[in-house]
């Protein structure tokens, strides 16, 4: 109106069309664009296992991988499809020149693929692994809330090697690879048994034993002993159970505890690389 004092004008607070303007440009610069991303890790296993089989190049089918591109960089002759739901990860890949479907892996027909690859996916695999030829092959891992490759265990697949790292470097493990899904069963086995998300490790047994059976021997056995008790409602000193897929949460006398229930596996880890190879199909006689 042209007569507010100075003292007014500050009074009526900010210009909100200025405010405004500059929220948005900082939302902006702070929203980071999806980019396409290979890991060196998964390269270098992706590449083990061509070796390993002799793979030379065929059409790679990768679903469910966000913007994971490490498959075009390990099989640089072939075809890699990628399918995600997720529109934005999707369209990262196709504004780098890769092969994109934004579409439910679930629905989704890529056609008969030789390598079906599935780290983490939040499907399960039977849908994808019907679209793999037969003696193709599917790498998968068995990251604790998925288990994908137990999974495709009860499927027509065969496990024939797991791909992880020893103290020798990376291994394509073809001996008995099957012992993955057996447990662990003396003492020595468990100070032995590598590192793995959702299971308990022997250091962090021994002292869980020590403090509820006073034991520091036989601590595998300890170990079970306690969480089938807890599991059991048996345990006295126990309250405010907890008990989810892979941990139980309690307070033990007063003290707050997060105790994994899973026990390490005589073979590898969930993190590893599981080599399946599709099965042939039957002969149906007349």
């Amino acid at each position: 109106m042209g007569w507010e004092s100075d003292d007014a004008k500050k009074k009526q607070g900010p210009d909100m069309r200025k405010l405004r303007k500059v929220l948005k440009m900082s939302q902006q610069e702070d929203v980071t664009p999806l980019q396409a991303i290979s890991h060196k890790d998964l390269v270098a296993k992706y590449s083990l296992f061509k070796n390993s089989v002799g793979f030379q190049k065929g059409t790679i089918y990768h679903p469910c991988g966000a913007t994971d591109v490490s498959p075009s960089e390990a099989f640089p002759d072939s075809r890699v499809i990628y399918a995600d739901i997720n529109d934005k990860s999707m369209l990262a890949l196709r504004d780098t020149g890769y092969e994109a479907h934004i579409v439910d892996a679930l629905t989704f027909n890529p056609g008969p693929v030789d390598v079906l690859i599935l780290l983490n996916p939040a499907i399960q695999p039977d849908v994808p692994a019907s679209f793999v030829k037969e003696g193709g092959y599917i790498l998968s891992n068995d990251y604790v809330h998925h288990r994908t490759a137990t999974m495709l265990r009860g499927l027509d697949c065969e496990l024939i090697a797991i791909i992880h790292n020893t103290e020798k470097g990376l291994v394509f493990d073809r001996d008995h690879p099957e012992e993955y899904w057996q447990e662990i069963e003396t003492d020595e086995e468990f100070k032995k048994a590598p590192l793995c998300i959702g299971v308990v490790t022997y250091d962090f047994a021994k002292k869980i034993v020590g403090m509820i059976i006073g034991e520091q021997e036989n601590i595998l056995k300890g170990y079970m002993y306690i969480i089938d008790k807890i599991q059991n409602q048996k345990l006295a000193g126990v309250s405010d159970v907890e008990d989810s897929i892979s941990e139980i949460n309690l307070t033990y006398k007063g003290k707050l505890l997060v105790l994994p229930t899973g026990i390490p596996r005589k073979k590898a880890t969930g993190d590893d690389i599981f080599v399946f190879q599709k099965k042939p199909l039957q002969a149906t006689g007349n």
